[in-house]
């Protein structure tokens, strides 16, 4: 999904950077930083879904990330 090939992984980078000293501000930093991801990147990773999955199709299920 979008989430485990993008966001969490980009969203924590982000938020790690920087020592968070309590859960309060640790959320607060994660709310910032996934507010601050430019909407045409969500759909530009929406989008790289669909493309996988037709790859995917194409590919009868077989190993197709050579084809990306």
């Amino acid at each position: 999904t979008p989430l485990d090939f993008y966001l969490w992984g980009n969203v924590k980078d982000l938020v790690y950077r920087r020592i968070q000293p309590n859960l309060n501000t640790l959320w607060d930093e994660i709310t910032t930083v996934c507010a601050e991801i430019p909407l045409q990147t969500l759909v530009t990773v929406t989008e790289s879904v669909a493309t996988r999955v037709q790859r995917c199709i194409d590919a009868d299920g077989h190993q197709f990330e050579q084809l990306l």
